[in-house]
């Protein structure tokens, strides 16, 4: 999945917000613009137009499927395919008159999300917020998932990766 680091929090941010563990239904997410800003932002500058940012990252998160290898073999290699993270992003407003983005998961990747605790590793905010890159945020979820999974058998290990681990 190839996304920015913007794009990176986003997703992990209404992931952290998800109750893998108690929570049955798929239900929408209403974020306001001011805590999304938050779990963007890494200082106290200002940096240009919130709605035009969530605007680009509303698009482009809209526009970019998870791909996942499939069972299907031609000529000796797996086909791949895709499924929407989101079925929809939409702005509104709420009680007080804030901003709001409304966020909705796709029911295909509902099994994936509200099963995370057995099978992906969680990622405190602070450790991703500061992170310029959508690459450095994926290497940060796979070294820290491989170490996870080795922590059950040594105290202490080493990874190694390759571009095609990627």
């Amino acid at each position: 999945w190839n996304l920015t680091s913007r794009e990176w929090k986003v997703v992990l941010f209404l992931i952290s917000k998800l109750d893998s563990k108690n929570q049955e239904s798929f239900e929408e997410q209403v974020v306001s613009v001011k805590e999304l800003e938050s779990a963007l932002k890494t200082d106290n500058k200002k940096w240009g137009g919130i709605y035009k940012e969530i605007e680009k990252i509303r698009k482009n998160l809209m526009s970019k499927p998870i791909d996942f290898y499939t069972d299907v073999v031609v000529d000796g290699k797996r086909l791949m395919g895709g499924v929407a993270f989101f079925e929809m992003i939409a702005p509104e407003y709420g009680d007080n008159g804030s901003v709001n983005l409304r966020f909705k998961f796709t029911r295909s990747v509902k099994p994936l999300l509200l099963e995370l605790n057995e099978r992906f590793v969680s990622i405190p905010q602070d450790k991703t917020k500061w992170l310029k890159s959508g690459h450095a945020i994926r290497f940060l979820l796979a070294a820290k998932a491989e170490r996870d999974a080795s922590r059950k058998y040594k105290d202490v290990s080493s990874m190694r990766f390759t571009i095609e681990n990627f």
